[in-house]
């Protein structure tokens, strides 16, 4: 196991119970471990977290560590370091032989320099092909030697191995027979042998160490190929010479990169969760939107001062909290603890502040273009002629805000609360978001709403009895504790909207389709008879529908994450286009195997069924050089 550790599946649900039990917040046991709320996010997610933070993690949840953690195989860890991640869905375009041809593969790791001058070298050469039809014919084998030994003018050339990926077969020789043997590829001269391409060339010298080789290995494919979105998470690339590679969107978290050369390397969105940084050189590298949570920087790396503020901030070593007329545009502060900050004329264009704690903060005349703050605490904070144009503030918590004059065009409010929070004529909105700033802030009874768009809106507790919604959009609303009684509801349009709470009385005019869905999620029955029920696009999430009779109902597009259907009777019903996340389903009827299959891809669980395993943790024997898609 290497520097970090990820948890197992059944160590996941250990975790989860004992967490549970503890009644903590994830930010109240990032304080207790002192780390980032980022890093037990992506411990509860099953990602790579730093050894120490994960066997302190476990410790405060009075836990083993070695019985959470998942145990790799040396297969599994090289298949990790060294493999693509091969996104499922995903079709990737194998490397074709021209463009590894025109790299010059000479050693880009430090450590190569120990080698000795005497020692004999070994080239790696892979073949594109089937590597059986290589492994088990000796003829093809022989050929392909005497092949190589004229190509190198070495007849003391040897194989010493073939490997998958595709066909790798290792030659030992001389170092002038290889040099030449390289040369003979590099230069297009030898672009195939016995009609199978040549995809790529390495050499390598036999004094290395498996390790080292693999490293040498890696940091050469990186410099070839680039390693957009590839797993490097835990790799080894300390004193690598990575200069201007393509590492858009790569897994590095918990990656050595000590001493590591990355200057003008593109890092846009990669992760560097618990990276290794000290004495990296960063200079003039694309740091846009990287995540920079509990990586380790000391005076040695080189990085700009706008990159080493934002790791500042998210390491909790800011001075203070005065980040006025900070430039942090395009910075990953997902989850950062900002609250009462000064950030008052901050450039935060196109920052990720997703479910940042923004509370209290000074943002007037800040800049916050494009930012994505969904999901963010923004109570209390002021934001007074701040620019948030085409900003992403769906599901953030905007209570008591301060927006006068404000720029709020073309922002996303979906699920945002807007209870309390303070708007004014100078203020630059859509009237489909002041229009429901206005229901909940200066009620009135009995309001005319006819045909109102209110998708997406966070109405929870509002009062709209009497209220005239007809033919309005109310999908996706939140309507949670809403008062909705008295309210003309024909022809409105309920789908996708939370009905928890709310409050409907027998004047309240509604489609026997929706009473019928405000019945199952507030007045629970068991056995319920909802047999050929058109339940279609029905909010019904966290719903009891154990044992009930759903034979021939339409679920088509209704929202399930959470319901229990254990016992319940699925026989002819549509489920189609229905999210299931973490429904349970013990013991259900009407179900065949290839919908249960459906059923466990969309997340339900069934606990008489072992778990079906994410695309991406199955085992691939494969090892092509491949491209993801641009």
């Amino acid at each position: 196991m290497g520097r970090s550790c990820r948890a197992s599946k059944q160590g996941l649900e250990i975790a989860e119970a004992a967490f549970k039990l503890k009644g903590w917040t994830q930010e109240y046991l990032a304080g207790r471990v002192g780390c980032t709320r980022q890093t037990v996010i992506k411990f509860f997610a099953r990602r790579p977290v730093e050894k120490h933070l994960f066997k302190a993690m476990c410790d405060e949840l009075d836990l083993e560590w070695g019985e959470i953690a998942q145990l790799e195989s040396e297969d599994e860890q090289s298949s990790r370091s060294l493999d693509m991640d091969t996104e499922p869905g995903k079709t990737y375009e194998v490397v074709q032989e021209e463009r590894i041809a025109a790299q010059v593969l000479t050693s880009p790791v430090s450590l190569v320099e120990k080698q000795n001058a005497n020692c004999k070298e070994q080239l790696v050469i892979t073949l594109t092909g089937d590597v059986e039809s290589v492994l088990n014919n000796p003829d093809v084998q022989a050929a392909l030697l005497v092949l190589m030994q004229k190509a190198s003018k070495d007849a003391s050339l040897t194989i010493d191995r073939i490997e998958k990926g595709s066909i790798k077969i290792t030659f030992s020789g001389t170092p002038e027979g290889l040099k030449r043997l390289e040369e003979q590829i590099t230069s297009g001269n030898l672009r195939e042998v016995l009609n199978m391409p040549v995809e790529n060339v390495q050499l390598l010298a036999s004094g290395t160490t498996g390790e080292e080789q693999d490293k040498i290995r890696l940091v050469q494919e990186i410099i070839a190929q680039g390693a957009r979105g590839r797993d490097l998470s835990d790799a080894d690339l300390s004193g690598a010479d990575l200069r201007g590679t393509n590492l858009i969107y790569a897994d590095l978290s918990c990656a050595d990169l000590n001493c590591a050369d990355l200057r003008n390397a593109n890092l846009e969105g990669a992760d560097l969760n618990c990276a290794n940084l000290r004495g990296t050189n960063l200079e003039s590298a694309n740091l846009n939107g990287v995540s920079l949570h509990d990586a380790v920087i000391d005076e040695a790396t080189i990085i700009s001062d706008k990159w080493h503020l934002l790791w500042k901030i998210l390491n909790h070593l800011s001075e203070g909290r005065d980040l006025r007329n900070a430039n942090l545009s395009d910075a990953n502060l997902s989850n950062a603890n900002l609250s009462d900050a000064d950030l008052r004329n901050a450039n935060l264009f196109a920052a990720d502040l997703s479910s940042a704690d923004l509370s209290f903060a000074n943002l007037n005349l800040a800049n916050l273009s494009h930012a994505d703050l969904s999901g963010a605490n923004l109570s209390g904070t002021m934001l007074f002629v701040s620019d948030l144009s085409d900003a992403n503030l769906s599901g953030a918590d905007l209570m008591g805000a301060n927006l006068s004059g404000a720029n709020l065009s073309g922002v996303n409010l979906s699920g945002a609360n807007l209870k309390g929070t303070k708007i004014n004529e100078e203020t630059q909105i859509e009237d489909k978001w002041r229009l429901i700033w206005e229901i909940i802030n200066q009620p009135l009874s009995s309001r005319v709403l006819n045909n109102a768009d209110l998708s997406d809106a966070n109405l929870s507790g509002a009062n709209l009895s009497n209220a005239d919604l007809f033919s309005a959009n109310l999908s996706d609303a939140n309507l949670s504790g809403a008062n909705l009684s008295g309210a003309n509801l024909s022809g409105a349009n309920l789908s996708g909207a939370n009905l928890k709470g709310t409050k409907i009385n027998e004047e309240t005019q509604i489609k026997d389709k929706w009473r019928l869905i405000w019945e199952i999620i507030n007045q629970p029955l068991s056995s319920r008879v909802l047999n050929n029920a058109d339940l279609s696009g029905a909010n019904l999430s966290d719903a009891d529908l154990s044992g009930a009779n759903l034979s021939g109902a339409n679920l088509s597009r209704a929202n399930l994450s959470g319901a229990n259907l254990s016992g319940a009777n699925l026989n002819g019903a549509n489920l189609s286009g229905a999210i299931f996340a973490n429904a349970l389903f013990v013991d259900s009827k009407g179900l065949t195997e290839d919908v249960k299959r459906d059923l466990e891809r969309r997340g339900a669980i069934f606990s008489d069924r072992p778990p079906v395993l994410n695309p991406k943790e199955e085992s691939n024997s494969k090892k092509f050089f491949i491209f993801p898609p641009p």
